[in-house]
């Protein structure tokens, strides 16, 4: 599992067998704010994969997420965003937005034992990232978007992060410039 600048920080493990997965969403959308939230969750069967061809415990994940956003030049959110006011004369429209998200990952067998990371560990060492990401989009006229987020992310293990030993968050800027086609 990859986050923002690229870092793995979840090692894929061996599976066979049945990979089941749910997860739902929801959104309301009102004038210049909107609001989102989602959740989902997969087993991966893990037949025959220990190392004298034993049966391992399922892998688990989670993750779900909320976000927020505000139109702050007031224009309404619909499939795209039409700027009441396009430059020039105008300001365009300029929208904030917030997201806070989380995913683990671990097993369902008895944390008994070694945790490990490795592709065939039996008790699979729990990890979990943890975002929280705030933006700004401005869209000069209908069919152009750049957009700015700073991306703060912390997680569960010290020994599994970016940079081995380093405790806290690991921050990202990212921009982006963004062109529809008719």
């Amino acid at each position: 599992m990859r986050v923002a600048p690229g870092f793995r920080f979840s090692a894929r493990h061996f599976v066979d067998g049945r990979r089941r997965r749910f997860g739902g969403d929801g959104a309301f959308h009102r004038g210049p704010v909107g609001l989102k939230a989602e959740i989902a969750r997969g087993w991966e069967e893990r037949n025959g994969q220990g190392a004298t061809f034993a049966d391992l415990p399922r892998v688990m994940t989670t993750g779900w997420a909320v976000s927020g956003t505000w139109l702050v030049t007031g224009d309404r959110k619909r499939n795209t965003i039409r700027p009441r006011h396009p430059v020039p004369p105008g300001l365009g429209a300029v929208e904030l937005g917030v997201r806070y998200e989380s995913v683990q990952v671990d097993d369902d067998g008895p944390a008994a034992g070694f945790a490990g990371a490795g592709d065939r560990a039996r008790n699979i060492l729990p990890m979990g990232d943890r975002v929280l990401t705030g933006g700004i989009s401005w869209w000069p006229r209908q069919w152009m978007r750049f957009l700015g987020n700073v991306v703060v992310e912390r997680f569960d293990d010290d020994l599994i992060v970016p940079e081995p030993g380093r405790r806290g968050n690991y921050t990202t800027l990212l921009g982006r410039l963004q062109l529809s086609l008719p």
